[in-house]
């Protein structure tokens, strides 16, 4: 997988994955992007399992990786069968897109002065 596109800028997709082992990159789909490096335990893609938002970024394996993906079908399912996962799942998607929130502001103010 290392080299492998997983998922490109504008892409419309419903789903988030989380990097269980190996490292993913991602970058703006522009010359001489910033590039951000992710390893295990990273989880990216929540807004598009929720709101089927466009991807804003390129992921692109690096290496060897494993990756679990979650799509907007399957959250569903367990919303149905099991309620209380869920509940835990959206959860703690709600909280790792607090701290993101929470880290750009950081960035934007260390920006500013």
């Amino acid at each position: 997988m290392a080299g492998e596109t997983i998922m490109q800028t504008g892409q419309i997709q419903d789903e988030m994955f989380i990097i269980i082992e190996g490292e993913v990159e991602a970058s703006l789909a522009t010359p001489h992007s910033p590039v951000l490096r992710f390893g295990p335990g990273r989880v990216s893609g929540e807004s598009a399992l929720l709101t089927r938002a466009k991807r804003g970024v390129d992921y692109k394996a690096t290496e060897k990786s494993r990756l679990v993906f979650l799509t907007r079908q399957a959250l569903a399912k367990i919303m149905k069968v099991d309620p209380e996962l869920a509940t835990r799942l959206l959860y703690n998607i709600a909280q790792s897109l607090s701290f993101k929130m929470i880290s750009a502001v950081a960035d934007l103010r260390k920006l500013s002065s």
